[in-house]
């Protein structure tokens, strides 16, 4: 979110200063609802610049940027991360949540970070990629840090996510977000400055914190058919309506349709 100069802040009247300091509190905390900031409307342009300043963060080669009509946004990484390719759908990141600046560059961060990552083995826990999503939320967390960014919108979206054999549960992902962005202070070698080999460090306490929810959760998602819960859900049942009990709203308004429709063609 901008922050406003001492001159701008002056110069808005008492309910403009309310509002903005309504977000400025509210910018880390998610709610039942949409979380509190603004919409904002997104571009390719907006996308191509935020890509352009994290790249300089992670000192990573600038990836192939491409729309598409399947995904919100998704990192496709070689060996060398030198041929890496950003896919990214901004109407369908913006039906999620990720609607306004703060949110985009965050989840481009994490999707960066997938990039930097791409050769990395951490070797804490079970599934691998769970803690790849780890990584990338923690550290979306510790630019935001960095650079002032709201995080609510992100950490919404985010613990929205399933428990899946690639995803680690939200609950946990959000929490994640919080640690890296409180901790990054800590690690930063100087004020506003910090590698992401030192970010990384901050992993392992968090994974190490968390072991019993993470292995409870990765137990339910191995018990689960793979093929058949992720990849080829089985067609729904048919509704019978005839089934249904008798206080079941559906039920009446199709039998009501039939005896209507059959005194009409009785008095036909």
């Amino acid at each position: 979110m901008k922050f406003p100069t001492e001159e701008e802040y002056e110069a808005m009247s008492p309910m403009e200063q309310s509002w903005w300091w309504l977000r400025f509190v509210g910018r880390h905390r998610t709610m039942d609802g949409m979380p509190l900031c603004d919409w904002e409307l997104l571009s390719g342009e907006d996308m191509i610049q935020t890509v352009r300043r994290v790249i300089a963060f992670f000192n990573l080669p600038a990836p192939l940027v491409k729309e598409s009509e399947e995904v919100n946004a998704r990192m496709v990484t070689n060996r060398n991360a030198a041929a890496s390719e950003l896919q990214y759908n901004l109407r369908i990141l913006e039906k999620t949540g990720i609607n306004n600046h703060d949110a985009l560059t965050l989840c481009v961060v994490h999707e960066l970070c997938h990039q930097a990552l791409c050769n990395t083995c951490f070797v804490i826990f079970s599934n691998e990629l769970w803690i790849h999503e780890l990584a990338c939320d923690m550290v979306a967390g510790a630019y935001a840090e960095r650079y002032g960014l709201a995080t609510n919108k992100y950490k919404w979206v985010v613990r929205g996510t399933q428990a899946s054999p690639t995803h680690p549960p939200g609950t946990l992902r959000e929490l994640v977000v919080d640690y890296g962005r409180t901790n990054y202070p800590a690690v930063a070698r100087q004020p506003n400055e910090c590698t992401l080999d030192r970010l990384l460090q901050l992993l392992p306490s968090f994974v190490y914190a968390h072991m019993q929810e993470l292995t409870a959760n990765w137990r339910a998602v191995g018990v689960l058919d793979w093929d058949v819960a992720y990849v080829n859900p089985p067609q729904p049942e048919p509704l019978c309506v005839e089934n249904l009990p008798d206080t079941n709203l559906i039920k009446q308004f199709v039998l009501k349709y039939k005896m209507d429709h059959s005194n009409n063609e009785d008095t036909q």
